[in-house]
């Protein structure tokens, strides 16, 4: 169970992955990503994202749920650019990351975009196992899983620690392919 005072969960995968190689790529460029997302990478631009946001307002003080909402959405916007990972000609395939944290949960776009969806996800707490939940079901209602074939990589990671300190590990690993027909 996380801190949901103190950190955040998040997992993320590409729509497709469509070879085991892919999918090794697939999973080390979202574990970098996750890494940045928390602050623990490394690189210039790791502490920007939510490193200012993980100690959160309570759901009390409307204005300050407010503002950590405009603040997210403005550095990963920032953050993403910065990378390159918005970028149209990269070759990457679409991804995105859910981010689970104690005021509700987003899913985070390549193309810098991002949703909000219901809190029922975290209503348990900030753990991989509903956003894990979530992420299969944004794949299966976006016609991921329905094609003839699918290779679907999902890597789910939590950091651990107050604020950004904490470490980054993989919690789990799922690659299923999926045949119709």
């Amino acid at each position: 169970m996380i801190d949901r005072t103190a950190a955040c969960a998040w997992l993320g995968s590409d729509t497709l992955a469509t070879s085991g190689q892919n999918t090794f790529l697939v999973a080390s460029k979202i574990v970098r990503i996750g890494a940045a997302l928390v602050g623990t990478c490394g690189t210039p631009s790791a502490g920007r994202f939510l490193r200012a946001y993980t100690l959160l307002p309570t759901d009390a003080d409307h204005e300050a749920t407010v503002r950590w909402v405009d603040d997210l959405v403005g550095a990963w916007r920032s953050w993403a650019r910065d990378e390159h990972y918005a970028d149209k000609d990269t070759g990457d395939t679409p991804w995105w990351a859910i981010v689970a944290t104690p005021l509700g949960l987003w899913s985070l776009g390549s193309d810098g975009s991002v949703v909000e969806h219901a809190d029922d996800y975290a209503a348990e707490g900030s753990g991989a196992g509903p956003a894990l939940g979530a992420l299969w079901g944004m794949a299966v209602s976006g016609g991921v899983v329905g094609r003839e074939r699918v290779e679907l990589a999902v890597v789910a990671a939590i950091a651990h620690g107050d604020g950004c300190g904490g470490t980054v590990r993989v919690e789990m690993t799922e690659y299923t392919e999926r045949r119709t027909g």
